[in-house]
């Protein structure tokens, strides 16, 4: 089954980060069906999909922007991978269904690590707790943590439902994040995959080069922080293993949407 394959953008250019999870995907992503770039485009892209978005409010308010917005677009395929423009796949996948939607345990049990660490409490930390108590509220017993930096497979019908519902209005307020992958993972559990499947970490590289090959490839993906694979000096062993398996541009590359 060939899936879409969406991407939301911000303002970004040339984005090296979306040029390597492009190249990535093209020599690891099997079958697929259109990559969909909603948001920004950049003009070294080509043979995809644009959808444009005015990104005016906060980051993630446009990243659910973009999210109900591709939603919209009837050529989307009914179940869609989202993607960051920073998933780089390292092994090849055979099936979709096996190779997204994994957690990282229970909400509730990070919200009590972060809290123990007696690290400032932020939004994003503040978050696991509050969705834990929202998904509560809406009927889910024990929420799974469907936060860490990965594909997930999507279904258009279904993610904008969570965002009709009245339901979430009572936690609605400035000071608090919904977690989109996990109110969405949670209030529609998939069926046709493993639910035992758990990823013990966030494979995201954020302020230390890689020790060795085994951090990209465990899970078959990673992702990076801003401004690292353009960090020749502070990154030099992930620029090296970048330059080594994804010298070629792929086909989405040296064109204009």
């Amino acid at each position: 089954m060939a899936f879409d394959i969406v991407i939301p953008l911000k303002r970004s250019e040339p984005n090296e980060d979306l040029r390597f999870t492009l190249r990535a995907l093209d020599r690891f992503g099997g079958e697929i069906g259109n990559v969909w770039i909603v948001g920004y485009c950049p003009k070294w892209l080509t043979n995809v999909r644009y959808v444009p978005t005015e990104q005016t409010a906060d980051k993630w308010t446009n990243t659910l922007n973009n999210r109900l917005r591709i939603c919209q677009e009837a050529d989307l395929s009914d179940d869609f991978v989202l993607f960051n423009d920073d998933f780089i796949l390292t092994k090849p996948v055979d099936d979709w269904l096996t190779a997204t939607n994994f957690h990282r345990g229970y909400l509730a049990d990070y919200a009590l690590e972060l809290q123990a660490s007696g690290v400032t409490m932020s939004r994003w930390r503040r978050g696991f707790a509050f969705n834990d108590r929202v998904l509560k509220h809406l009927g889910v017993k024990r929420p799974l943590n469907y936060e860490y930096h990965g594909p997930m497979l999507l279904n258009k019908h279904q993610f904008p439902k969570i965002y009709e519902s009245k339901a979430l209005e009572v936690f609605r307020e400035p000071r608090e994040l919904f977690f989109h992958r996990s109110i969405y993972g949670n209030l529609y559990p998939r069926d046709d995959i493993d639910k035992a499947v758990v990823i013990d970490d966030d494979p995201k590289i954020r302020t230390t080069d890689i020790r060795s090959e085994h951090f990209l490839t465990r899970f078959g993906f990673f992702s990076v922080a801003d401004y690292v694979i353009n960090n020749h000096l502070r990154y030099p062993r992930l620029r090296a293993w970048l330059d080594a398996h994804f010298r070629s541009p792929s086909r989405f590359e040296n064109g204009k949407c």
